[in-house]
């Protein structure tokens, strides 16, 4: 067996078996380097799937430049039989390296389509009605997720500092069972505690800060501006409305992961904290681990 078709296959192998591999990783880790355009965050099975997607990314991108390359030494061997030999050499391993790594991704998809999103190591996965696009905070999104919580009750509530009270017994006993922490340190430390109207012009209001689409999500009805009455006027209703928001997200966004659930709370989308909600992610780190 030629030394490219060995490496070959053990890359492809490595590609199947590191989804597999980090289900063990989910312990606290602190990377020393960051990886290019993904939030690897402070947990080690985080940091695994960044490595994974921007190796994916890599393949993609390497494999178009070297056909590009090879296209390009073809052209200019004006005939000679070697060159352009060498030139299809160059497209021909490009282009398998290229299908290496799709076969891997689709055998991974086959087996279950959890493998491919690296889900079930941050976090159990739960089910629940998809909210619409967008969500809660000064981007609202369709946000959240975490670790189940103990039968009848939503959990401890350790983040018993003083900052928002007024959202306290809310929390504590919100209905959608989300672990009153994670719920606490949104509303503190993402939301800041305000239950006016946002100047952010999406006509977010209440601590939850959500907007018009994600209130009538959470069932609350009326025009816009009745429905951020509503909240305003009820804590528990618009408590309750960021807890099923999060818990909406259970599987993208975990609670185990506090700048997930900042991410998909904040931007609408899992794995974005690097990218456009890095403060926001950041603040509820902060926050949480001092409680």
């Amino acid at each position: 067996m030629s030394k490219k078709i060995f490496f070959s296959l053990l890359f492809l192998v490595l590609l199947i078996a590191m989804p597999a591999v980090s289900a063990w990783a989910s312990f606290t880790y602190t990377p020393m380097e960051k990886i290019p355009g993904f939030d690897t965050g402070s947990n080690f099975c985080t940091y695994i799937t960044a490595v994974y997607n921007f190796g994916l990314w890599t393949i993609g991108i390497c494999a178009m430049f070297m056909i590009m390359i090879g296209g390009y030494m073809y052209i200019m061997s004006a005939g000679n039989n070697a060159s352009m030999g060498k030139a299809k050499g160059v497209i021909f391993d490009a282009v398998i390296g290229l299908m290496l790594a799709l076969v891997a991704y689709l055998i991974l998809y086959v087996i279950n389509p959890d493998l491919v999103q690296i889900r079930s190591i941050c976090g159990t996965q739960s089910g629940g009605t998809q909210p619409p696009p967008g969500g809660g905070g000064s981007q609202p999104p369709p946000g959240g997720g975490g670790t189940q919580p103990p039968p009848g009750g939503a959990g401890a509530f350790s983040c018993s500092d003083n900052g928002c009270t007024v959202v306290n017994d809310a929390v504590s006993n919100n209905s959608s069972g989300v672990d009153p922490n994670v719920l606490k340190t949104v509303l503190t430390a993402g939301e800041k505690c305000n239950s006016g109207l946002s100047t952010d012009g999406h006509g977010s209001c209440g601590y939850s800060q959500a907007k018009p689409i994600i209130r009538t999500w959470c069932g609350i009805s009326g025009t816009d501006a009745e429905t951020c009455a509503k909240v305003q006027a009820d804590t528990n209703l618009d408590v309750n409305c960021a807890a099923k928001l999060i818990k909406s997200r259970n599987g993208s966004c975990p609670m185990s992961n506090i700048r997930e659930v900042g991410s998909c709370y904040n931007s609408g989308k899992p794995n974005n904290c690097a990218k456009t909600t890095a403060d926001y992610c950041g603040r509820l780190e902060t926050y949480l681990n001092n409680c």
